[in-house]
């Protein structure tokens, strides 16, 4: 949980230690809050526990508006995958002696949020623009061709294997949001039958 977003202050990390991350807090902070509630409503409505429960979604809420909103944590983070996605797209085409630079060719419909990624890849597009010619005016030999083909397949074989594995994963997923869908409507008809009889 600390991989991706920016750790908290606390606590003091020694070397080669992961701090917690803000996304920890917030993801502890949902169970706490719950837990603090259903106590207080379950076992004797003491002020402790739904005193608890406010003073979590506040810290929750003031954590959020004071540090991550004004930092754009968010934001900067898919800012970021999507200019290391640009990069892993030019490193290939490179490697397979495409010669075009993924900065002439990245979203050009969003220039307005994330223009200065394509500012950004200007220098690592030119850069596998070489390599990419260089790639394509060396002798042509067996290995050379056949290192091209080999990145080439790989990459496309990658890409391909992971995409089925997904497209499998979400029709798994939509069966059983179906299967449950039916489930429960059979319930729900079943539940009103019982309720008419009695």
């Amino acid at each position: 949980m600390g991989s991706w977003s920016p750790s908290l202050p606390w606590p003091k990390r020694k070397a080669g230690q992961r701090r917690i991350g803000a996304l920890f807090a917030f993801g502890a902070a949902i169970p706490l809050a719950s837990a603090c509630f259903e106590i207080y409503c379950e076992y004797g409505k003491h002020v402790a526990w739904l005193a608890g429960y406010v003073l979590i979604l506040a810290m929750s809420f003031l954590f959020y508006w004071f540090r991550v909103r004004p930092k754009g944590w968010q934001t900067r983070y898919q800012d970021f995958r999507a200019l290391a996605e640009a990069l892993r797209v030019q490193f290939y085409w490179a490697a397979c002696g495409v010669p075009l630079a993924v900065s002439d060719n990245y979203l050009r419909h969003q220039e307005d949020d994330i223009g200065w990624i394509r500012l950004a890849l200007r220098g690592p597009s030119l850069l596998g623009l070489g390599a990419a010619l260089g790639a394509c005016r060396t002798d042509d030999t067996e290995d050379n061709v056949s290192i091209r083909t080999r990145i080439a397949s790989h990459w496309i074989a990658a890409q391909h294997h992971y995409f089925t594995l997904k497209v499998t994963h979400y029709k798994r997923a939509a069966e059983r949001t179906d299967l449950l869908a039916k489930y429960s409507l059979i319930g729900a008809y079943g539940l009103a039958v019982c309720i008419l009889v009695v």
